[in-house]
C-alpha cells in the first residue's frame, strides 16, 4: 500500500480490484494499470478498508499538525492512529513502572514509592524542565517479576518495567527530546553496544548522545523569612555550629582562617551581633552568635526556598561541608544527616546541576557519612553509554524485579521526577489521555464527529481530563458536568466541544444525551466489568438504541478479578469473538470446583486476548495479574438538612433537630459533631440517636459495593451510625456487624464465616475491633464510611485485606462530603496528628 500525500491518497495493487471498488463508492481504477487501485486517504474510506482485513495507515499520521505544547511520541501516535480507525475498540496499554526502591519527590522531601500512602507528588514537564505538585495522583502497584536496569558508572541507575517510557535528552542541544520504551531502548543499546550506531535525524536523539535528564527548576515556593545574609549563616551553623539543648546561642568552633574570615563577614551582613576568642586547642577561635533559625539540619522548612534561595544555599554550601574538586569541575558536600544531604542535592538540582548522593561507611567512628557528588558543568543530564578506555560498556540488562511489583503515579504531565540510588532521573509514566484528545480532535476536523462525550472517574474530571483540553487543545472547549441534577442538565446544553462527567453521573443525563454525541470515551472502563450491575446494564441500553455511535474504552486492568471480567467490556465494543451469553463465556474461561467456587482455565488467558478486540497493546499481564491497591475518594453531597444543620453548628455550637438538640460544649466537641451530622446519625444533649436524611452517603456505599463484586468491609466510627447501616444495606445483601457490644465468641464465628463461606457479604466494622494479625482477603474493598482520629486504628484496619493469599483488587474508599473529613482523611493518609489543624479549620469557618 502505498501512501501519495500530494494527492491524500492511498494506492492498492489488487488481483480483484472489484473487491475495493464495489465497497467504496470513491476508490478509483489507475488508467494505465487496472490492477491498482487509488483510494481517498480519509477516515471513512481507511475504516472500510480496515473491515475488508486491510491494514491501512490513518490519515492522522500525514495529515494533523498535533496541537499543544507537545510533539508526539511513537506510542502516543500508534495509539491514535488505532483508534481513528476503530469506531469501539478497547486501549488496554501497560502500565510503565519503577521499582521499590525507587523514591518520588515529595514538598518536603524524597519519599520511597512502595510506602507511598497519599500526598503530593512532583510531576516534571519536559519542555520547560519544571516541576509542580500533584496532590493525591491516582497511585499503581502492579506485579512485575522481571525489570530492566539501566546503570552506568556514574549518574544512571533505574530500575524499569519493559514498558516503561524512558525520557531522552541530547547531550549537546538540551531542547531536543524523545520518548522511548525501556525495551526498545534496550534494542538500541545492544545495536550500539555491538558496533552498529544509530542514525541521527534532524528530529531523533542519536542513541550516542542520548542522556537522562537529571536536572530541573522549581515552582517559586513561599520562600524562607530569611535574608540572602541570613541563609549563608545558617548553611554556616548547620556546617560547622553547636546549639547547647534549652540554649539559644550559637557556638561555632573553627581553625581555618578562612572560615573565620567569611563567619565574620557574612554575620556583619547579616547584621547580627557576635562574639569572638580563642579557645582551646590552640589556633582555633570560637564565635557565639543568635542564629537566625534555631536548627542543625536543612529540614522540612527548608523544602520552601524559593528559586532564588536555592541559589544562595548552593553557592554557601562548598564553603563549609564541601570541597572543591581542583582537577575536575566537582563539588562535593559531607554531612553525616541524611536530611541535610536530601536537601543539599535537591538544591544543587533546582539550579541545573546534576548531583549524586552516596554513602560511605565510616569503620573507624561506626557512622555512615553522606557525599553530594556535583558537577559543576550544569551539565542537568547524564549519558546513557557507559565507557572507560575507549571500550563501551553494557549499562542495560533484564534482572529480577526488587519485590515482585511495579510502582508509578498517573498524572496529568505523564512525566515525573525519581531518584533511585542518589541518582535523580526525569522520566515518563503513562499518557493515554492527550493520545484519545489527539485522535477526537483530528476526527472532528474531519467531520467525522462533532461532539464527544467523556466518562471519567470522579477524581479525574478537571486534573486530568478538563486540564488536558485546556492546555493542549486551547481551540476546543470542554465541560464539566457536576453538581445537582438540574445542575448537571443546564451545563449540558452548554455548547462545547468535549463534555465530561463521572460514571456515576451518567444516568442523570442519559435521556437527554440521546443523540446527542458521536463518540463516547470511557477512562478506567474496568468499572462497567460486571453486567449484572445497574451501572452496566443503563450504559448497554442507551448504547443499543444508538448502533453508529462511536465507542472507545480505555483501561489497563481489564480483568481485575477473574477472567470473566472481560466479558461485558467485550460486548460493549461489539467484539466479533465474544460468546452470546455471560455463562457461556463463563464455561469457556473457567472451571466450577464447588458449588460456588470457579477457578480459571490453563487456556483462559489466550481466550481473554481473543475476545478483547480490536485492542491496542494488549498484554498478558493487563488481563490477569492483581492489580494496584488504590485509596480513592468518593465526594458526596450533604441534604439539605444536613447541611442546615452543619452549617448551624459551625455558627452557634447547638442545632434544633426533629426529636431532640445537639450540642457542643466547645471547639473539639464540635469538631465531632459536624461530622456526626455530615454521617446522617448525631447524639443530642441527653445521649438520645438523631437520624438526618444521609441518602447520597449512603448510596455512595451500595455503589462501591455493587462494583467491588465481591464482599466488603464497610468501617464505620460510630454506633448509632454502624446500626442504621445495618438496617439500610441488610435490605439488600447479608449483613454482619462486629463493635464492642458483639462478644469475643460470636466475632470469632463472624470473622471466620466472612473470610470462608459464602455469607455475610458485607461486614460492618467498628475499627477498634479489628485485631492486629486478623486476615479478612476474602473482601476485595475496604469503605470508610466516615474518618477516625486515629492514625493506628486507620493503618490497622485497611491491613486487613493486605495480607499473603490476598485473591482480589484492594481498594480503600474514602466517603466524604465536608472539608473537614478531608482534612482528617487526609492527615490520617500521611500519619500526622489531627486535632490542631481540624480546630484552626473549624475557626476559620465560623469566621467565613
Amino acid at each position: 500500500m502505498l501512501v501519495v500525500e500530494s494527492a491524500r491518497a492511498v494506492a492498492l495493487k489488487l488481483n480483484d480490484p472489484n473487491r475495493v471498488l464495489e465497497c467504496i463508492p470513491k476508490s478509483r481504477q489507475l488508467p494505465s494499470d487496472p490492477s491498482i487501485v487509488v483510494i481517498p486517504h480519509r477516515v471513512l474510506e481507511m475504516q472500510r478498508l480496515k473491515e475488508l482485513g486491510f491494514n491501512p495507515p490513518s490519515p492522522i499520521g500525514y495529515q494533523y499538525d498535533w496541537p499543544g505544547q507537545f510533539t508526539p511520541y511513537d506510542h502516543q501516535k500508534s495509539t491514535a492512529d488505532f483508534l481513528t480507525l476503530h469506531k469501539r475498540c478497547l486501549v488496554l496499554n501497560s502500565i510503565g513502572c519503577v521499582d521499590a526502591d525507587t523514591e518520588y519527590l515529595s514538598p518536603t522531601g524524597w519519599r520511597c514509592i512502595a510506602d507511598y500512602e497519599g500526598g503530593a507528588v512532583a510531576q516534571y514537564w519536559p519542555d520547560t524542565k519544571r516541576i509542580d505538585f500533584v496532590a493525591e495522583p491516582q497511585f499503581v502497584k502492579l506485579p512485575c517479576d522481571t525489570m530492566l536496569r539501566l546503570k552506568t558508572r556514574y549518574g544512571i541507575d533505574q530500575m524499569l518495567s519493559p514498558e516503561h517510557r524512558v525520557l531522552l535528552q541530547s547531550k549537546t542541544n538540551a531542547a531536543k527530546v524523545e520518548t522511548t520504551t525501556a525495551v526498545e531502548l534496550l534494542h538500541r543499546h545492544d545495536a550500539w553496544v555491538g558496533g552498529d550506531r544509530v542514525q541521527k535525524s534532524a528530529d531523533r536523539v542519536g542513541f550516542s548522545d542520548a542522556a537522562i535528564p537529571t536536572t530541573f527548576a522549581v515552582p517559586g515556593g513561599v520562600g524562607l523569612p530569611l535574608t540572602d545574609a541570613q541563609l549563608r549563616v545558617m548553611v554556616a551553623v548547620i556546617a560547622d555550629g553547636y546549639i547547647p539543648e534549652g540554649g539559644n546561642l550559637c557556638y561555632v568552633r573553627v581553625k581555618k582562617q578562612r572560615k573565620k574570615d567569611r563567619l565574620r563577614d557574612l554575620l556583619d551582613a547579616a547584621h547580627i551581633p557576635y562574639s569572638y576568642r580563642e579557645c582551646a586547642p590552640e589556633g582555633f577561635h570560637k564565635l557565639s552568635f543568635m542564629p537566625p533559625l534555631r536548627t542543625k539540619v536543612f529540614g522540612p522548612q527548608f523544602w520552601q526556598a524559593t528559586p532564588h534561595q536555592l541559589q544562595v544555599i548552593a553557592d554557601e554550601v562548598p564553603h563549609w561541608d564541601g570541597t572543591v574538586r581542583e582537577n575536575k569541575p566537582r563539588v562535593e558536600f559531607f554531612t553525616s544527616t541524611k536530611e541535610s544531604a536530601d536537601f543539599v542535592q535537591y538544591a544543587f538540582a533546582a539550579c541545573g546541576y546534576t548531583a549524586r548522593l552516596q554513602t560511605h561507611e565510616r569503620k573507624e567512628r561506626g557512622t555512615i557519612e553522606y557525599v553530594v557528588g556535583v558537577s559543576t558543568t550544569k551539565r542537568g543530564s547524564v549519558g546513557i553509554l557507559g565507557a572507560t578506555g575507549g571500550r563501551r560498556l553494557r549499562s542495560m540488562e533484564y534482572v529480577p524485579s526488587t519485590d515482585g511489583f511495579k510502582y508509578c503515579f498517573m498524572v496529568p504531565s505523564t512525566y515525573l521526577i525519581l531518584r533511585r540510588n542518589g541518582c535523580i532521573f526525569a522520566t515518563g509514566n503513562t499518557g493515554k489521555t492527550v493520545s484519545a484528545l489527539w485522535a477526537a480532535d483530528f476526527l472532528m476536523n474531519a467531520g467525522v464527529i462533532k461532539k464527544v462525550l467523556i466518562l471519567s472517574p470522579l477524581s479525574t474530571l478537571e486534573r486530568v481530563w478538563g486540564d488536558a483540553v485546556f492546555k493542549e487543545f486551547y481551540h476546543r472547549k470542554s465541560v464539566t458536568l457536576y453538581g445537582d441534577a438540574k445542575r448537571r442538565l443546564k451545563m449540558l446544553n452548554t455548547e462545547a466541544d468535549f463534555y465530561i462527567i463521572n460514571h456515576d453521573g451518567f444516568p442523570i443525563i442519559a435521556k437527554e444525551a440521546l443523540d446527542m454525541f458521536d463518540l463516547v470515551i470511557i477512562d478506567e472502563a474496568a468499572v462497567y466489568r460486571n453486567p449484572s450491575t445497574r451501572r452496566f446494564k443503563q450504559f448497554y441500553r442507551w448504547l443499543q438504541v444508538q448502533p453508529d455511535l462511536n465507542l472507545w474504552l480505555m483501561t489497563g486492568t481489564p480483568t481485575p478479578n477473574e477472567p470473566t471480567d472481560a466479558w461485558a467490556l467485550a460486548k460493549l465494543v461489539n467484539s466479533p469473538h465474544m460468546s452470546k451469553s455471560y455463562t457461556g463465556f463463563r464455561e469457556q474461561v473457567m472451571t466450577k470446583i464447588g458449588q460456588w467456587k470457579f477457578v480459571p482455565r490453563p487456556d483462559s488467558v489466550d481466550i481473554v486476548k481473543h475476545v478483547l478486540q480490536p485492542s491496542i497493546r494488549f498484554t498478558r499481564e493487563d488481563c490477569l495479574d492483581l492489580p494496584d491497591t488504590v485509596i480513592q475518594t468518593r465526594k458526596v453531597e450533604m441534604t439539605a438538612e444536613q447541611t442546615k444543620h452543619y452549617k448551624q453548628m459551625v455558627k452557634q455550637l447547638v442545632t434544633e433537630v426533629a426529636g431532640g438538640t445537639i450540642t457542643a460544649v466547645n471547639e473539639a466537641v464540635k469538631a465531632q459533631k459536624l461530622i456526626q451530622i455530615a454521617l446522617g446519625v448525631a447524639y443530642g444533649e441527653h445521649g438520645e440517636r438523631l437520624e438526618l436524611d444521609c441518602a447520597p452517603r449512603i448510596n455512595a456505599v451500595k455503589e462501591v459495593i455493587e462494583e467491588a463484586g465481591e464482599k466488603v468491609i464497610l468501617f464505620v466510627p460510630l454506633t448509632g451510625t454502624l446500626r442504621m447501616l445495618e438496617r439500610e444495606l441488610s435490605k439488600h445483601w447479608t449483613v454482619a456487624v462486629v463493635n464492642g457490644e458483639v462478644s469475643s465468641a460470636k466475632r470469632n464465628d463472624i470473622f471466620h464465616n466472612f473470610q470462608n463461606a459464602r455469607d455475610p457479604r458485607i461486614l460492618i466494622a467498628h475499627p477498634a475491633t479489628m485485631a492486629h494479625g486478623l486476615t479478612l482477603t476474602a473482601a476485595s474493598t475496604v469503605v470508610w464510611y466516615g474518618p477516625i482520629t486515629s492514625n493506628e486504628q486507620y493503618v490497622q484496619a485497611n491491613g486487613r485485606v493486605e495480607r499473603i493469599g490476598k485473591r482480589h483488587v484492594s481498594n480503600v474508599v474514602h466517603i466524604e462530603a465536608t472539608e473537614v473529613e478531608h482534612r482528617i482523611y487526609e492527615r490520617l493518609q500521611n500519619k500526622q496528628k489531627l486535632q490542631g489543624v481540624l480546630l484552626d479549620l473549624i475557626a476559620q469557618m465560623g469566621k467565613d
